[in-house]
């Protein structure tokens, strides 16, 4: 019983599981196998998709510095009007710092992310 136990407990530290974290193949060494089946309920979270938190109703916005070297992405209700990434006055109003920190209109940036609204910082 008790090598049946140990080899249990080797077993999840070889791999770097256990069972309900979700963070549990972080933890792993970088030449240890992998095994994704102790990863808890749910999937894995996309750090590809920074508008993955935008939900229906809501436009994904890009706010890039001044410089094109920095970003943060938010979440906008939509405007009528405005429903797509398409620089205008209405929505440069609407999405991007009417205090006119920040502009739709501007030479793009090669951090834009594709298909959302970018306002870049003037």
């Amino acid at each position: 019983m008790t090598r049946a136990l140990l080899a249990v407990v080797l077993a999840f530290s070889v791999t770097g599981c256990v069972l309900g974290e979700d963070d549990a193949l972080v933890d792993a060494p970088v030449d240890a196998p992998r095994d994704c089946s102790c990863v808890g309920d749910g999937p894995l979270p996309d750090s590809f998709n920074p508008c993955g938190e935008c939900g229906p109703g809501t436009m994904c916005v890009q706010l890039l510095d001044g410089t094109c070297t920095g970003s943060q992405v938010t979440c906008k209700p939509i405007v009528t009007g405005c429903d797509q990434p398409v620089c205008s006055t209405e929505c440069d109003q609407a999405y991007c710092d009417p205090g006119g920190v920040s502009t739709c209109n501007a030479a793009p940036c090669p951090i834009d992310l594709p298909g959302v609204f970018h306002c870049y910082g003037v």
